[in-house]
């Protein structure tokens, strides 16, 4: 192998693992993005379910905690 194909070689290694470590950051912001769209999802996915509840015992209830002007 000629030292000109080394160099190629070389210099075509160092691309790609400067490439790696770009790819690798973009993956971890996202996975930074997941974990939080995730928090999110959770926190409304509780705020639905109290709501749930609370308009499921509204109508278990009977109207009965309906201000007098309806």
């Amino acid at each position: 192998m000629s030292e000109e194909s080394i160099i190629r070689l070389e210099t075509k290694i160092s691309y790609q693992d400067d490439l790696i470590q770009q790819l690798n950051e973009v993956v971890i912001e996202q996975q930074k993005q997941i974990r939080d769209l995730e928090s999110r999802t959770d926190i409304l996915t509780k705020k639905l379910e109290d709501l749930l509840e609370l308009t499921a015992e509204e109508r278990t209830s009977g109207g009965k905690d309906r201000p007098p002007h309806y």
